[in-house]
């Protein structure tokens, strides 16, 4: 016997060595958690989020296995949120419902898409806000923003029938456990049961005063429990229709209400919270007390003992039902990105975010070397003085400089600013253009506080001039390359080019309102054209002398938020909501090359001085440095909450603080999850960043440090 277990332990090992173990960074979602659900099993957790992905997690662990769009390249990015998911009876399956207008179907243990359900009809797509199998996995109900319910055959993938009778849109639909009903919940505040054979109405549950949010049967099939936006939860009988009884007080907007499996207890999530109660008692038993916003999603186990909850707080907690202590916290620990940066020399870069530091990595150093604090806010916008010994961070609030090699603040500038939406030295150094609004609501703005396009002394902190013209927002600023003169581009529908010196206005592009902002712009290296972008996901190109835009470059499937020349004029890189960037021929207006392996927006991307990288920050918390001519990662960057910081290349190779021991990296074989000792001898590499980006040949010892 001992022969018999030590041969399969060698060969457990053999089978995880024969897969190649894949580095998972613990990105989490960077946006609200609006479903979740448990396996049959109860082993894993899978979650769906507004940021337009889907995770699946170790629910003992709270270690994340899986992560992946799950959204239409068409339109993620932009309002793209997974607003359902469901698991099939046997664990195999789960299904997804989504703001595209798709429901789509997925192999559990792959994450690979296996089917698409969508609408073919003259009416077209709407948000699917709810999809659950039925209970022997053959079909497949759908509730969607139009008021309709689709029964899909998950054979086929073809519509079987409609439950017509809702008149605004329904926010859930399942089967009874049975399987012969199927139960809805509308905004038009009625809650309908239907035969699922005939797709017959049978019976209306009335008496809700607002919108009806979810809709579910109790596993015996002989209670049904709504949620509403009248701020209670309600039991029903069924087979009748009648209100059984009604759950409130200390209660809002119930987003989602679940039984537990032996019905004596009730699990509701809305605004204030979520909390456990007593279905015969209608009193609350525990309260689940964590999330630091509302709760869009709760639900019981399979065996009763914890409840699984989804927030606004981009989290989803596992708690001990009968304690209401949490027990599992299923997050990211890397912050949103905002900006990133490289030093004019090519040696170092910064990135910046909503944790409100900024981050300078070093290339021949090979890793992370300095932390920025002191910052109100988060961080929208960097630079770094053309001698790379300064550092301009903005954000809601201020504007500081920091020493690049000491990490000290150097100054302020001075006034008190709204939102900082983009800040720039000028090509001497000696100047800094902020672009910033009024934050506050209009009866409550402080008239002194700094707004528009304002030019600095970059030494002393105070404001030199202010170039006047724009009504509206100013999202972006920058100098032309000799300095004279500035481009902005704003919410006014216009991007402007000002003499530095006079403040003069001498050219403007004016955008047509139905296209929306303008969100930034920049100087070609001769000064001549302007690259800019707006809300209707283009990128134009624009000549100063003829003021006429001579390209449209067209690809991005969301807003574009940034786009830049590179240095020898000759292509364009753009940034978007899509989650990619782009690089463009900027003669051609041909989209040459596509980066895509961001999660979330990519707010921001660069090349270097001497155009051989690229470098793009995102809200999935990574900075990411790509081959220009390959489209190729080269790495990621990333800063975790607590200081630590790790080197990622896409063949798995990583670098890390603490000599490569980082909590919130770990190993997924097939759908095991395994600690990052695990691999360790194969995949760490001490420099692993000065060897990609060239200061290295040799591996480096390894190097240690935590929080810097």
């Amino acid at each position: 016997m001992v022969v018999i277990g030590l041969c399969c332990a060698l060969l457990g090992q053999m089978a995880v060595v024969a897969q190649k173990p894949e580095l998972v960074v613990q990105l989490g979602h960077s946006d609200v958690v609006m479903s979740v659900a448990f396996s049959p099993d109860g082993k894993t957790v899978i979650t769906g989020s507004w940021d337009g992905t889907t995770s699946i997690w170790d629910a003992a662990t709270g270690r994340e296995i899986k992560w992946f769009k799950a959204v239409s390249d068409k339109v993620w990015g932009v309002s793209n949120g997974v607003y359902s998911v469901a698991i099939s009876p046997d664990g195999k399956y789960f299904v997804t419902g989504s703001h595209d207008g798709e429901a789509r179907i997925w192999d559990a243990a792959t994450a690979k898409q296996v089917m698409s359900l969508e609408l073919d009809d003259r009416y077209g797509s709407s948000d699917i806000n709810s999809a659950a199998f039925s209970p022997d996995g053959v079909t497949v109900v759908t509730a969607d923003a139009d008021g309709r319910v689709i029964v899909w055959d998950t054979r086929s993938g073809k519509e079987v029938r409609r439950l017509k009778g809702h008149t605004d849109a329904v926010s859930s639909a399942a089967y009874s456990p049975d399987g012969k009903f199927i139960i809805t919940a509308s905004a038009d505040e009625t809650a309908r049961i239907w035969d699922a054979a005939t797709g017959e109405e049978t019976i209306r549950l009335v008496g809700h005063e607002s919108e009806v949010n979810c809709a579910v049967y109790s596993l015996d099939g002989r209670r049904i429990l709504t949620g509403s936006d009248d701020d209670t939860a309600r039991i029903w009988d069924a087979a009748t229709g009648r209100q059984i009884s009604r759950l409130e007080g200390d209660m809002s907007h119930v987003h989602s209400a679940a039984f537990s499996p032996d019905g004596a207890r009730v699990v509701t999530a809305g605004h204030d919270g979520a909390r456990i109660w007593g279905t015969e008692t209608g009193e609350v038993i525990q309260p689940l007390v964590g999330h630091t916003d509302s709760v869009w999603s709760a639900v019981f186990a399979p065996d009763g003992e914890t409840v699984l909850t989804g927030g606004q707080d981009r989290t989803a907690r596992i708690w001990d039902a009968a304690s209401g202590k949490e027990i599992v916290r299923f997050e990211g620990h890397a912050s949103r990105l905002n900006i990133a940066v490289f030093s004019p020399d090519g040696r170092t870069i910064v990135t910046g975010g909503d944790d409100k530091t900024a981050r300078i990595w070093d290339f021949a150093v090979g890793r992370q070397v300095r932390q920025l604090e002191g910052h109100s806010g988060h961080v929208n916008s960097l630079d770094v003085s053309p001698d790379g010994t300064r550092v301009v961070a903005a954000g809601r609030g201020f504007v500081k400089v920091w020493g690049a090699a000491t990490g000290n603040e150097i100054a302020s500038l001075e006034g008190r600013f709204g939102e900082v939406t983009s800040v720039a030295f000028s090509p001497d150094g000696m100047s800094i253009v902020t672009a910033s609004y009024k934050s506050a609501a209009p009866g409550l703005r402080d008239p002194n506080e700094v707004a528009g396009v304002v030019i600095w002394n970059a030494s002393t902190g105070k404001r030199v001039r202010s170039l006047e013209g724009h009504s509206g927002v100013v999202y972006s600023a920058a100098f032309s390359t000799d300095g004279k003169f500035v481009v902005t581009a704003g919410g006014d529908h216009t991007v402007r080019v000002w003499d530095a010196t006079s403040s003069a206005e001498i050219g403007r592009l004016d955008g047509n309102i139905e296209n929306g902002h303008f969100h930034s712009a920049a100087f070609s290296t001769d000064g001549k054209k302007v690259v800019a972008t707006m809300d209707d996901w283009d990128v134009r190109i624009w000549d100063i002398a003829t003021n006429e835009v001579t390209k449209y470059l067209l690809g991005h499937s969301g807003h574009v938020h940034w786009a830049v020349f590179a240095p020898d004029g000759k292509s364009v890189l753009s940034a978007s909501w899509d989650g990619t960037a782009r690089i463009w021929d900027a003669e051609t207006d041909r989209d040459e090359t596509l980066l895509n392996a961001h999660g979330d927006r990519v707010l921001s991307a660069v090349f270097s001085k001497d155009g051989k990288n690229i470098l793009t920050a995102s809200w999935d918390g990574t900075a990411r440095i790509w081959n220009p001519v390959t489209g190729k990662e080269v790495c990621s960057l990333i800063s975790f909450d607590d200081g630590s910081w790790a080197v990622v290349a896409p063949d798995g190779r990583y670098d890390a603080s603490n000599e490569g021991d980082v909590k919130w990296l770990h190993w997924v074989v097939g759908n095991e999850v395994h600690d990052l000792s695990r691999f360790k001898d194969r995949y760490y590499e001490p420099g692993l960043l000065s060897m990609l980006m060239g200061f290295s040949d040799l591996p480096k010892a390894r190097v240690s440090g935590g929080k810097k």
